[in-house]
């Protein structure tokens, strides 16, 4: 007979209510979206796909606080046009540096200068991050580009 592993969601990690918390203090509602996700994904090694949902940058930060609970399970984290910016983007850097974060998807957002020096912190802090999705940020300059793809080029050496 085949053992299963048990799957436990986010629900009981206290991840979701986190969440709701910070939405509540943050004076924002809570996306519908990231509920289902915390609610069901599951608790080991997974991959979050919150891309194409608008979160806003007080929504990533509401978000990264219920991130923060569950961090050393989370691998891979898709935030593909969810309207992260500096703040959204400092959040999440502070709770992924030195965790086990395998892949992050920032494309599309509006990251700026100061959202990058936090960026190339987590690369510096993060030795498991293989991939980093960065394109399309329409408030990124040219060199804070070229400064992350030197710091993700030299991690992989």
């Amino acid at each position: 007979m085949e053992e299963q592993l048990e799957e436990t969601s986010f629900e009981g990690s206290g991840a979701y209510q986190a969440y709701i918390k910070s939405c509540d203090d943050l004076q924002i509602h809570a996306n519908s979206q990231v509920i289902i996700i915390l609610k069901n994904a599951p608790a080991v090694g997974p991959v979050l796909d919150f891309s194409r949902n608008y979160l806003g940058d007080r929504g990533v930060v509401a978000l990264a606080e219920g991130l923060r609970l569950c961090v050393d399970s989370i691998t891979e984290v898709n935030l593909h046009g969810c309207g992260v910016r500096n703040n959204g983007m400092t959040a999440l850097c502070d709770v992924f540096k030195g965790s086990n974060l395998r892949v992050l998807d920032i494309s599309r957002n509006d990251i700026s200068a100061r959202g990058c020096q936090n960026i190339l912190e987590l690369i510096k802090a993060t030795p498991s991050l293989e991939l980093l999705d960065f394109r399309y940020n329409k408030l990124m300059r040219a060199d804070d580009k070229l400064r992350i793809q030197q710091a993700m080029a030299r991690g992989k050496k």
